[in-house]
């Protein structure tokens, strides 16, 4: 009878959902380590990472409990009495702009998408740093075995063999490993004895030609390294842009809310307009068709009004889920962040000049900086695919050594050794394949330069067009902070005038349409150009992030060598 046991308790370990989780621990501690330090390195300063903190802890969770932490919003105005907030069985919650940023950045899906492709890219890193680190390995068996020959006196055994393994991969492309193997044999029929014996073999493997160049051996290494600090540019990027994103429709539905509320007191005027052309009708003083004209345009206010507090309603709803929320999530947006805004107003504008902006925003844009490492890697392609080209010459050794018999396994007989030296030569004859890669390794790095000059005008572009959108929407707002006085004394001037007996009902509803036009355009002006100022300030690499998704605008760090130009632009916003 023969059996054979085995070792598995490696395996057993991996396999217990303990130890699952100890490893997915141990990936994530290290690579946290790397993402750390690989930011600190290329910003400056340690940021938290971390993907366990994103939207899928919310799948048993009510929109209450994700909410809870938002303050109870204030009653609802009468301007929303129509709307579906209004007939929500539970507590509203108010959220203003800051909430909503660190909302967006923890229940984001798309958030949390680029948060783990950074992750990813990490993981990839460790696993090539490990090819240049120790290989441990370790075997064994246990066989027991029964001759039945030989009847009553048949021979027993118990055989067991282990076998320990290390290698290390060196940057100048050699190859060293050392195996050691001890095996026992155990004869269980007591009058046999016991033997135990042991070998040792050292390899050492050294490229000379092909393979031999450190550039060559740890490309993937570095290559992955890059990916690891592209990725972090990317996704600093994808962060500035997806909060000015938030900001961009969080105020988008701040404005769409305030032309609610020019609607409504529009709708309200008129209806006093049509009390006051009903009386003087009724007086004698108007003809009854102006006062259907008043009845007409108070119930057109009301459908602008009702098709206002739709808009504001969908908007709101596609803000929610923009931010992970659920749709019927119980939350309202804090008006007094468009009041403050509007209080604030746009302060006087210097003269920023293009050739500042573009000379700041070449230095700081992080894709600009991953399209210039992206032709260091085309390069790197070429003098790997080059060294491909080359023959195989390797410088190659050994060695190999048993222990004394029976049972001496601590002492090896190196004298009786196996000894091995030499080179190994594999002429590059037939190169076709490799040929080929070269010269696609040359196109491919003409095309990332391209690429690169591609990507500098495109910048430049979108700087001019920014920079453009910054200085209209400047205008426009002081254009229509204009329009909105005069369409106030319009107002006050017809309805003096329609008392007098010198302007008709239309004058009046003319320039009351007038006014509620006026004021919806200064609020989306107003908008347009908070809005426009941070799609700049992100297009410069002006704009900070911070790990709770708050925007710092202007941030310098103070060691960039076009900081002068930087400065005198975060002066003139």
């Amino acid at each position: 009878m023969r059996v054979r046991c085995v070792l598995l308790v490696t395996a057993a370990l991996a396999a217990c959902p303990g130890c699952r989780q100890w490893y997915a621990a141990d990936a994530d501690r290290q690579v946290y380590a790397t993402l750390k330090d690989e930011h600190k390195h290329e910003f400056g300063y340690e940021r938290p990472f971390t993907i366990d903190d994103g939207p899928s802890r919310n799948l048993h969770m009510t929109a209450e409990q994700i909410l809870g932490e938002l303050p109870l919003a204030p009653a609802l105005p009468e301007m929303m009495a129509e709307s579906e907030l209004a007939r929500s069985k539970s507590p509203l919650r108010q959220m203003d702009l800051a909430t909503a940023l660190t909302l967006g950045k923890r229940n984001s899906r798309g958030f949390q998408t680029q948060k783990e492709s950074v992750f990813t890219a990490a993981l990839d890193y460790t696993t090539q740093r490990h090819v240049f680190e120790p290989q441990l390995g370790l075997t064994g068996d246990v066989i027991r075995a029964k001759d039945g020959a030989g009847g009553e006196d048949q021979l027993r055994t118990l055989a067991t063999g282990s076998n320990f393994t290390l290698s290390q991969r060196l940057t100048t492309g050699a190859l060293v490993a050392l195996d050691l193997g001890l095996t026992g044999l155990k004869y269980l029929n007591d009058e046999f004895g016991t033997t135990l014996e042991s070998a040792l073999s050292v390899s050492v493997e050294q490229p000379l030609w092909r393979d031999a160049d450190r550039l060559v051996v740890a490309n993937q290494l570095i290559q992955s390294q890059h990916n690891v600090v592209y990725r972090l540019r990317e996704f600093a990027r994808y962060e500035k842009s997806f909060c000015v994103d938030v900001a961009t429709r969080y105020y988008n539905v701040l404005q769409q809310l305030d032309v609610v509320r020019n609607e409504w007191d529009n709708y309200n005027n008129l209806g006093t307009n049509l009390k006051r052309s009903t009386a003087l009708a009724e007086a004698g003083r108007l003809p009854m068709f102006e006062v259907d004209q008043a009845r007409q345009d108070h119930l057109r206010a009301h459908s602008r009004y009702l098709s206002a507090l739709e808009d504001y309603e969908r908007q709101l709803d596609g803000f929610r889920v923009f931010l992970g929320l659920p749709t019927d999530a119980p939350v309202v947006l804090d008006g007094n962040d468009l009041a403050a805004l509007a209080a604030a107003g746009i302060a006087e504008q210097a003269r920023i000049g293009y050739e500042d902006a573009m000379a700041v925003a070449l230095s700081r844009r992080l894709d600009l900086k991953n399209a210039l490492g992206r032709i260091e890697d085309a390069e790197r392609d070429v003098t790997v695919a080059a060294d491909a080209l080359k023959g195989d010459v390797r410088l190659v050794g050994g060695m190999n050594v048993r222990s004394m018999p029976p049972a001496h396994a601590g002492r090896f007989m190196f004298h009786e050794g196996l000894y091995e030296f030499g080179l190994e030569v594999d002429l590059p004859l037939d190169r076709l394949n490799e040929r080929n890669a070269y010269r696609s390794s040359l196109i491919d790095y003409d095309t990332t330069l391209r690429s690169y000059m591609e990507q500098v005008d495109t910048i430049k572009q979108s700087i001019r067009q920014s920079l453009r959108q910054l200085r209209t929407t400047q205008q426009t707002y002081e254009i229509q902070k204009n329009s909105v006085e005069l369409a106030q004394r319009r107002v006050s001037s017809t309805q003096k005038l329609l008392d007098a007996g010198r302007a008709d009902t239309r004058d009046v509803l003319d320039s009351q349409d007038a006014l509620v036009t006026a004021q919806n355009a200064l609020s989306q002006a107003l908008v347009a150009h908070r809005i426009a100022r941070l799609e700049f300030l992100r297009d410069m690499e002006l704009l900070e992030v911070d790990e709770r998704g708050q925007i710092h605008e202007g941030r310098l760090d103070g060691h960039n060598e076009t900081g002068g130009a930087a400065s005198r632009i975060d002066e003139g916003l």
